[in-house]
């Protein structure tokens, strides 16, 4: 299915972000955003997912802040590679 392909993808990067900082545990944070986004009416997921870390601290504001922008260079690296995977399709 290409929907998984690009799930498969799309964790992954989300992965790699955490694996590169302490404390940042993928498998909780992951979680914490499947549970947030689960349709509990359709028992279903509200799409992709990834990872929730809102309440992530710690201690080190700056460790913190380049795991923030790690996540986002991550994102910014995997989401052009999936539309242009998609792009032209109807």
């Amino acid at each position: 299915d290409q929907d998984f392909e690009d799930t498969v993808d799309f964790h992954a990067a989300m992965k790699s972000a955490c694996d590169t900082h302490p404390g940042a545990d993928f498998t909780q944070m992951k979680e914490t955003c499947d549970t947030y986004f689960h349709l509990a009416h359709r028992d279903e997921p509200r799409g992709t997912g990834g990872i929730f870390y809102d309440r992530f601290n710690s201690g080190d504001w700056d460790a913190d802040f380049a795991f923030t922008q790690e996540v986002g260079k991550q994102f910014a690296e995997i989401y052009p590679k999936l539309v242009a995977r998609r792009m032209n399709q109807t």
